[in-house]
């Protein structure tokens, strides 16, 4: 596993730092793969029905999906986090 045994968390308020980078960069190989992410990312897909029709062709949840168009700026922060899936953690 990338980065096994190093704990560190996203701070998305914060610039990258090398670990983010490789961090992000690894997921996105493993989740979708750099040729198809480039074509998803090209696609820029606006509407909802486009983002779950990628992530049923990916076999991915859709909220990866929004994620990463996030990321990448191709979407907006504020539009589509409902197909998002919000995990609460529990402290053991």
């Amino acid at each position: 596993m990338l980065h096994e045994g190093q704990d560190f968390a996203d701070d998305q308020n914060a610039d990258p730092d090398k670990l983010e980078i490789e961090a992000n960069d690894f997921a996105e190989e493993i989740l979708i793969g750099k040729k198809r992410l480039q074509v998803v990312l090209a696609q820029a897909p606006k509407s909802k029905a486009s983002v779950r029709s990628i992530a049923r062709e990916l076999e991915i949840h859709p909220g990866i999906v929004v994620g990463m168009l996030q990321h990448h700026r191709v979407l907006d922060f504020r539009f589509m986090n409902d197909l998002k899936v919000k995990l609460e953690f529990m402290q053991p």
